[in-house]
């Protein structure tokens, strides 16, 4: 017996999968071009530098990874709002790189709060004699006025 399957909303599903087909990547961080990217400090320290020493660690400086960690902390919120976004997109109201800025700037605003929060590893006591503060990942604030996010194309 032939079994007839009738669509009620004929060409729906093609274009449901048009507003996804080239979908987007986030970059959170420090994205190459981006402004603080090619920023230095007052003694001419590479932002980019202090950014991949306290990321990843040195022999001399403790891993602190603001980025990567900063983001998984923030995963719950994020899943969240791209629940959210998925079914506006899916909805027809926005496109995918108006969902993926929404999710860009939540995961920099998290990497942002993240630095502010961080304490441990602490400082040595000599750092923190010279920058007068605790907090191991804030001195000038340039860390993290320039994080930022960027949308890529697939």
């Amino acid at each position: 017996m032939p079994v007839r399957i009738k669509q009620r909303n004929p060409g729906a599903i093609k274009k449901l999968l048009q507003r996804y087909d080239k979908g987007v990547d986030i970059a959170v961080g420090l994205p190459k071009g981006s402004e603080g990217a090619g920023v230095k400090y007052p003694d001419g320290t590479d932002l980019l530098d202090v950014a991949f020493w306290n990321e990843f660690g040195t022999s001399s400086i403790p891993e602190r990874s603001f980025i990567r960690v900063g983001v998984r902390a923030n995963l719950d919120d994020l899943n969240k709002l791209a629940a959210d976004l998925v079914k506006e997109l899916n909805e027809g109201k926005i496109d995918i790189e108006t969902a993926g800025e929404a999710l860009g700037l939540k995961a920099a605003a998290g990497v942002k709060n993240y630095i502010v929060e961080l304490t441990s590893p602490p400082n040595a006591p000599a750092t923190i004699k010279i920058k007068k503060s605790s907090n191991p990942l804030v001195d000038t604030g340039l860390l993290n006025q320039s994080i930022t996010h960027e949308i890529r194309e697939r």
